[in-house]
C-alpha cells in the first residue's frame, strides 16, 4: 500500500483553494473573504504593535547601557531587528491590500463614531 503525502495533499488543496473560491455562489464566499480580511488586518495590526514594543525596548535597552559594550549591541539588534519586522509587516499589509482591492474583497470597517 501507497503511503501518503501529506505535504502533496495540503499543496494540492492550497493551490486548488483559488479555483474553489471562484466556483462558490458569491453569496457564501462574500462572507467568508470579508472574515479573513478582517482577521488579517486584526493580526498585522497587532503584529505591529508587538515589533514597536520591540523597538522600544531596544531603545530603552540602548539608552540604559551606560557605556556597557555588550548591553549597547544587544539594544541595536533589538532596534534593528525592530524596523525590520515593521517593515515586513508593512510589505505584507500593501500586499494583502493589492490582493483585497483586486479581488473585491474588503473587511468590515470599525463603527468609529464621526464628529
Amino acid at each position: 500500500m501507497k503511503k501518503i503525502d501529506k505535504a502533496a495533499i495540503i499543496s494540492g488543496l492550497v493551490l486548488a483553494l483559488p479555483l474553489i473560491v471562484a466556483a462558490a455562489p458569491a453569496d457564501v464566499v462574500s462572507p467568508i473573504l470579508k472574515n479573513v480580511v478582517t482577521a488579517l488586518n486584526v493580526v498585522l495590526v497587532i503584529m505591529f504593535a508587538l515589533l514597536t514594543i520591540y523597538f522600544i525596548w531596544g531603545v530603552i535597552g540602548y539608552v540604559s547601557a551606560a557605556g556597557d559594550e555588550e548591553k549597547l549591541k544587544a539594544g541595536k539588534q533589538h532596534m534593528l531587528w525592530g524596523i525590520i519586522g515593521m517593515a515586513v509587516v508593512g510589505v505584507a499589509w500593501g500586499v494583502a491590500r493589492l490582493v483585497q482591492d483586486y479581488i473585491g474583497a474588503t473587511g468590515a470597517k470599525p463603527d468609529i463614531p464621526s464628529f
